[in-house]
């Protein structure tokens, strides 16, 4: 007996063969076209400092108005000087000339799907495009959904997807209050380390 959830799935499933079928009547491209692939990388990039705003110093204002220039301690890491940057993890849209060197099709009863080759890359219809415009507005969309999809689904949401949500707020709880007590640790630690310092 096939359930609900089955057959929201096999509705599901069938909706995007149809939707490709759809894309692939609108376009087909042939060997030897020169088209644009889209994808994108979570990748690092460098951002203004957002407490000295690149200047790589903060001023302090003092109790009696005195001002003080200090190096900004955000952007600067250890030993190193204040960069005036950061450096933080995002999804980066890419558009990349793709050449179509080979072209598989398969064939069913609901729908036809094709795979293009550039070399030893290949691509389905969805993310290839006439123009880089199209390409990176292609890029963006995608990055929207792996953003939905990290905030909401179980797998990035969980620390274990297989269990329940009330054990993982069990021991995501856990882990919070680990952490706490490590900070409380360090803390007192430092305190310790500036006092014989003196």
């Amino acid at each position: 007996m096939i359930n609900n959830a089955q057959r929201v799935d096999d509705f599901r499933q069938e909706e995007m063969a149809r939707k490709d079928s759809e894309l692939l009547e609108m376009r087909k491209y042939n060997v030897g076209d020169k088209v644009w692939y889209a994808y994108y990388e979570h990748t690092q990039v460098q951002k203004p400092c957002p407490v000295c705003f690149g200047n790589k110093e903060v001023t302090l204002t003092l109790g009696n108005k005195d001002k003080v220039l200090l190096p900004c301690d955000y952007c600067g890491h250890g030993f190193e000087p204040p960069r005036g940057y950061i450096t933080e993890y995002e999804y980066v849209a890419k558009a990349e000339p793709f050449i179509i060197t080979k072209i598989e099709s398969k064939v069913d009863a609901i729908s036809e799907s094709r795979r293009y080759y550039s070399g030893n890359h290949y691509s389905g219809i969805e993310d290839l495009f006439d123009t880089e415009e199209k390409t990176l507005a292609r890029c963006n969309e995608r990055i929207k959904q792996q953003e939905i999809e990290e905030t909401t689904n179980a797998y990035h949401l969980k620390k274990n997807h297989l269990k329940s949500y009330a054990w993982n707020a069990g021991y995501h709880l856990g882990r919070a209050k680990y952490h706490r007590k490590q900070a409380e640790y360090h803390d007192k630690k430092a305190i310790l380390c500036k006092e014989k310092s003196k």
